[in-house]
């Protein structure tokens, strides 16, 4: 019955911050971009990074062809989001007359790391001795934030449940 409420719990949080998401990553400047070009969040597949803001052109070098290419939503005159799936992550993409680029990128299994080699199962202690002392940590939660981008950790008993990083605006 526990397993079945936090499942329940944790599928209703990924879908309220996929929602969160595409509407943070439509609020962008004049070019496309919220500004900082510094790509400080990313993720690696097999030995290669990719990170927020590339081209979707680079994920797809590097991840392959998705299983599968979904609308996920309007930003207006910004453009329209897409929804890449592979097996191991989820990333958003906004696409537009100035190009395609990655906005929100959500791990789902441990064959994917962050550019700084942490996956899903590693420990908490594994995430601070990585990116250091996070901007904010509630026990469940910590993230990091470095210009227009952040770096979410779910964390349960110490060890990490998800990771996500979304490209938002200052």
């Amino acid at each position: 019955m526990k397993k079945r409420i936090f499942s329940s719990l944790l599928t209703l949080s990924l879908a309220v911050l996929l929602i969160l998401t595409a509407l943070v990553g439509c609020d962008k400047n004049e070019n496309g971009t919220n500004g900082d070009t510094d790509k400080a969040f990313g993720v690696t597949v097999n030995g290669k990074s990719f990170s927020l803001g590339d081209s979707v052109s680079v994920l797809v070098d590097i991840a392959g062809e998705p299983q599968s290419i979904a609308e996920a939503g309007s930003c207006g005159d910004q453009g329209t989001l897409k929804k890449y799936t592979y097996s191991s992550m989820s990333v958003l993409v906004l696409e537009n007359d100035k190009g395609s680029t990655i906005d929100y990128i959500s791990l789902s299994n441990d064959l994917v790391t962050t550019d700084k080699g942490i996956r899903i199962g590693a420990s908490k202690a594994d995430v601070t001795e990585a990116y250091g002392d996070p901007n904010t940590d509630n026990g469940t939660n910590i993230q990091y934030i470095s210009g227009e981008f952040a770096l979410k950790f779910g964390i349960e008993n110490d060890k990490v449940t998800s990771i996500t990083l979304i490209r938002t605006t200052e």
